[in-house]
């Protein structure tokens, strides 16, 4: 689980334009968090109707927050209050305005929200305890949310047609093979890209993934570097009159052709957890490579059934 944060809507000389506009296509849920005594939310409400219309069923938790600002002087109440409906602590007058400030602060944001949760995240030295107030309610919601987050992608993947996909990655992975073919020097490393790049867009639309490419060329360039590393040597060893390039050929052939391999069926790794709103880092992208070149390389030389 990642979280995608942007700064205070109404900080000063801040524009959330572009900050929304980078988060908003990989969130998956939206958690909007206030200051349980700023009830002025109108620009924060008019930000999160904007983001609604565009995916109007992606689950939305409210956050309220400093509440100790509503009693100072006073503990957090224990147990943890706040998970059965409205008002809290009637009987006790000193959390009155906690009451009514969460109450407007709810009603302002309306059906907006699917769910709403009040925290109250401190420092030890501020004197609450526990310092991370309403952790658990919070982490509760989140994790009862899942189901309808994870909904909006797992269903995008029912009906993919698994032969189609392995269909395609065979298919380039011939193509860029035959490419490690042709006794040119470096022309087998320029035609196999093309090859791999053709592949990604067609798997891009074939699993509708959302479109990340630069993101996952960013992060699998480096390890797949030392392939082109092999494959550049290969290519140079058609410099090698006759046998030389006979021997670069059948080299480049099959590193591009694994490579290719492994390539597609990292790409599918990645666009499934895209889906599910997960975002692998560079070293479980690595980790994932690695992997998939050799179990490619096994299948390429006959070396697993």
């Amino acid at each position: 689980m990642r979280f995608l944060d942007t700064r205070g809507i109404d900080e000063p000389n801040y524009d959330p334009t572009e900050d929304i506009a980078a988060c908003n296509p990989q969130a998956h849920m939206l958690v909007v968090v206030a200051k349980v005594l700023d009830t002025a939310q109108h620009r924060v409400i008019e930000i999160v109707d904007k983001i609604r219309s565009h995916q109007p069923k992606r689950p939305i938790l409210f956050v309220m927050t400093c509440l100790h600002e509503a009693y100072a002087g006073i503990q957090h109440p224990l147990p943890y209050p706040f998970a059965s409906p409205s008002p809290w602590l009637a009987a006790n007058p000193a959390f009155g305005p906690l009451n009514k400030a969460a109450q407007q602060q709810i009603a302002m944001m309306g059906e907006r929200a699917t769910r709403a949760v009040m925290v109250d995240f401190t420092h030890p030295e501020d004197g609450y305890e526990p310092i991370l107030y309403g952790f658990e309610a919070m982490r509760d919601s989140i994790i009862e949310l899942l189901p309808a987050t994870l909904g909006q992608g797992v269903a995008d993947w029912i009906g993919i047609d698994q032969t189609a996909v392995d269909s395609v990655i065979k298919r380039h992975a011939y193509l860029a093979a035959a490419a490690g073919g042709v006794p040119l020097p470096g022309a087998d490393i320029v035609g196999v890209t093309a090859v791999q790049a053709a592949m990604i867009r067609e798997l891009a639309q074939l699993l509708n993934v959302p479109q990340d490419a630069s993101g996952f060329t960013r992060m699998v360039a480096p390890v797949v570097l030392a392939t082109i590393g092999r494959r550049a040597a290969a290519s140079l060893i058609k410099l090698i009159p006759g046998i030389g390039s006979f021997l670069g050929a059948l080299s480049g052939a099959a590193i591009n052709g694994i490579s290719t391999v492994a390539l597609g069926h990292l790409y599918v790794w990645y666009g499934r957890r895209l889906i599910r709103g997960l975002s692998p880092n560079s070293e479980e992208i690595a980790e994932e490579y690695r992997k998939r070149f050799a179990e490619a390389a096994r299948h390429w030389t006959g070396g697993a059934p």
